[in-house]
C-alpha cells in the first residue's frame, strides 16, 4: 500500500513538471487558493459549513469509480483495499478537515471524517442503464451528458434553493446556485471525439459561437428555477442574483474556451490553475477570457476550415 502511494505521488509530480510548473510551487499556490476560496464561502454563506461538507463529499466522487475500484480488488486484498481507500479518502477530505476545525466545526469535522470512510462501503452498480429524458437533446453533447451523470447534485442543489427560501435564508440558496453554475461548467472539462469537431463544418469562429450561445442558453435554462425562486422572494436582492448569473455565464464561457484552448487534451493543471485563480479574483477574468479565446482559435484552425 505504501508503494501504491508512492506511485501516485510520483505520477502527478511528473504530471506537473511536464507543464514545467514546480510542484512545490503548485502546492503553495493550491494551498492559497484553498484558503481564499475556503475564507469567502465562509463569509458569505450562513450554514457553510454543511455546504463545505457537500464538497468534501463531491471531491470523492471520482475516486468511487467502479472500474477503478474494480482494478484495485484484483492488486489487493480485501482488508487491504477497504484500508487504502480509507486512507485515500480520508487524505482528499483532509484540508476540509483542518478548515472545519479552524472553525471550531468539530461536530461537521466528525460527520465528514465518518461520511468519507463509510463511502468506502458503498457499491455503485452500473450493469443497468437508467435514460432520463433531458431538454437539451437538439445540441448535443456536454449538457446532455452531464445532467444525467450529476442529475442527484443537481437535484440536492434545487431542493437547497428551496429549502432557502422556506427558512428566508437568501445565503444558502445563493451558494446553491453558485454551485449550480459550478455543475454545468464541469460539463465542459471533458474533451469530445474530433468527429463532433467536424461535424460543424465551419470556421473555428462559427464553431465557437456556437458553442458559447448553447452553454449560456443551456446554463441560463438550468438555473433560471432556483434564481427565479430567489429573485421572487427576495425581490430587494434581484440584482445579486443577476449578477451572480452574469458573472456565472462568463465562468461558463471561460471553461468552453479553456477546453478547446488545449483541444484535443482535456483541461490541465496550468487551465485549472488559472481558473481557479479567477475564482478567489474575479475581475481576472477580463484578461483570461480573450486569453483562452485567442489560443481556442489556433487550436481550432487545425481541424476546422
Amino acid at each position: 500500500m505504501k508503494y501504491y502511494f508512492q506511485l501516485q505521488v510520483k505520477m502527478i509530480a511528473r504530471q506537473i513538471k511536464a507543464f514545467g510548473i514546480s510542484p512545490v510551487l503548485l502546492g503553495l499556490v493550491g494551498v492559497l487558493v484553498f484558503i481564499i476560496l475556503s475564507l469567502q464561502l465562509f463569509a458569505t454563506v450562513q450554514y457553510a459549513a454543511y455546504v463545505y461538507v457537500f464538497l468534501a463529499v463531491g471531491c470523492l466522487i471520482r475516486l468511487s469509480n467502479t472500474l477503478r475500484n474494480t482494478f484495485l480488488k484484483t492488486v489487493f486484498t480485501p482488508f487491504s483495499f477497504l484500508l487504502l481507500r480509507m486512507v485515500e479518502n480520508t487524505i482528499v477530505v483532509f484540508p476540509f478537515l483542518i478548515f472545519l476545525s479552524f472553525k471550531n466545526e468539530f461536530i461537521v469535522v466528525l460527520g465528514l471524517f465518518i461520511a468519507a470512510n463509510a463511502i468506502v462501503f458503498l457499491q455503485f452498480k452500473n450493469n443497468k442503464s437508467v435514460y432520463l429524458p433531458t431538454p437539451f437533446y437538439k445540441h448535443p453533447f456536454e449538457f446532455i451528458i452531464g445532467f444525467r451523470q450529476y442529475f442527484l447534485i443537481i437535484a440536492a442543489l434545487y431542493a437547497i434553493a428551496v429549502v432557502s427560501v422556506l427558512v428566508n435564508n437568501f445565503n444558502l440558496g445563493m451558494a446553491a446556485l453558485g454551485l449550480l453554475i459550478i455543475v454545468c461548467m464541469s460539463f465542459y472539462t471533458a474533451a469530445e471525439r474530433l468527429f463532433y469537431v467536424w461535424v460543424f463544418s465551419s470556421t473555428p469562429k462559427g464553431f465557437l459561437k456556437s458553442k458559447i450561445k448553447t452553454a449560456i442558453l443551456f446554463t441560463l435554462l438550468l438555473c433560471i428555477i432556483p434564481a427565479g425562486c430567489l429573485i421572487i422572494f427576495n425581490v430587494h436582492n434581484w440584482y445579486i442574483v443577476i449578477a451572480v448569473l452574469l458573472a456565472g455565464v462568463l465562468f461558463v464561457v471561460t471553461i468552453v474556451f479553456a477546453k478547446y484552448s488545449v483541444y484535443p487534451a482535456t483541461i490541465n493543471l496550468p487551465q485549472a490553475i488559472i481558473i481557479a485563480l479567477c475564482f478567489s479574483f474575479p475581475p481576472l477574468i477580463i484578461l483570461v477570457l480573450p486569453f483562452f479565446y485567442f489560443q481556442s482559435l489556433q487550436k481550432l484552425k487545425l481541424y476546422l476550415v
